[in-house]
């Protein structure tokens, strides 16, 4: 199956806030807003908005609050925010993501989801990753502080900051803890505009089997050799860009959304034993209970007839069996 259609399924069929999107710089460089006349540009953020203000209202200060109100004066908050508008972010962002990840500083995801009036949080690591809160979406930004916004009062809210580094700080942080978390339980990771350049994030990819049939890299329609061999180690190459990204989202029916689909990144499935295991021996419980080492007949065999004497039966597991059955948990 080709990696777009794979994509495009996982999408689809984890669509109820599953899938997780990291977007890098490549995200929002290639990004087009619209001019008052109508032509489009690239989205100005950090310092070329402040050039771009100064140039279009023939100003001296470097201050970003007050260059805003100036050219708001001019043009109007519609104005303002048509300017900053970007067709392609709005539709990715505005998929039911579970969580945003993003090395970025600047505002264009808020900006996307605030054209859609939808609700966001914003965290940075100087924050709690205990106080994230899913009733909106959580956007995560490891490398920089902005603060939230919304249609209304974004020009007075968003604060633009150099862009830092992912740094090992954060890797060792209780940040980087969730973000391996959440790279290993998601079923489907999208790294838009990313070129994977820490090395705590590569390592994080390569640790679980399987989990390169489920990390997609969204990158441009021409890449150098040395990026592409290196993304290929951990999940598939889409040369597709932002755009690409957006038509198949948008091509994805979301107006009646499935209902979660079971994803058991810890699990493993038992299936019945494929012949018939031998009885067990001293060997065997001693590599079980000094390496946890156990041979799958043997542990099927032992519950499917319910024999515990390799496994446990416990009234929470079923409790907890039921509850994944019924979408409880």
């Amino acid at each position: 199956m080709e990696a777009i259609d794979r994509l495009t399924i996982l999408m689809r069929t984890y669509s109820a806030r599953q899938c997780l999107l990291f977007a890098g710089a490549g995200f929002s460089a290639g990004a087009t807003s619209h001019n008052l006349d109508g032509s489009q540009q690239n989205v100005p953020t950090g310092r070329r908005l402040v050039k771009f203000f100064k140039d279009t209202l023939a100003e001296d200060t470097d201050d970003l609050s007050a260059l805003s109100d100036l050219y708001q004066d001019e043009h109007g908050e519609y104005g303002l925010f048509q300017l900053l508008k970007t067709p392609a972010q709005i539709s990715i962002s505005n998929y039911p993501w579970k969580e945003i990840y993003t090395t970025n500083y600047d505002n264009v995801i808020e900006l996307s989801l605030s054209a859609k009036n939808k609700s966001f949080g914003i965290y940075n690591p100087n924050k709690r990753p205990s106080d994230v809160d899913y009733r909106t979406l959580p956007i995560v930004h490891i490398n920089g502080y902005i603060e939230s916004a919304d249609f209304k009062d974004f020009r007075e809210e968003i604060k633009l900051t150099d862009a830092q580094y992912f740094s090992d700080d954060f890797s060792r942080s209780a940040w980087g803890e969730r973000f391996r978390n959440d790279i290993i339980t998601s079923p489907c990771i999208v790294f838009a505009g990313y070129s994977l350049y820490d090395l705590d994030v590569a390592r994080v990819l390569n640790s679980f089997e399987g989990m390169k049939e489920r990390i997609f890299f969204i990158v441009g329609e021409t890449v150098s050799r040395s990026l592409e061999r290196k993304l290929s180690q951990f999940g598939s190459i889409l040369p597709i860009g932002v755009d690409g990204l957006m038509e198949l989202i948008n091509g994805i029916d979301l107006s009646s959304p499935a209902p979660p689909s079971l994803y058991l990144s810890a699990w493993e499935k038992v299936s019945p034993p494929t012949s018939i295991p031998r009885a067990l021996r001293d060997i065997d419980v001693i590599n079980f209970l000094m390496s946890g080492s156990v041979d799958n007949d043997q542990f099927a065999d032992d519950l499917y007839k319910k024999n515990y004497l390799i496994s446990i039966n416990r009234d929470s597991t079923d409790y907890i069996v039921d509850n994944i059955n019924r979408h409880k948990l």
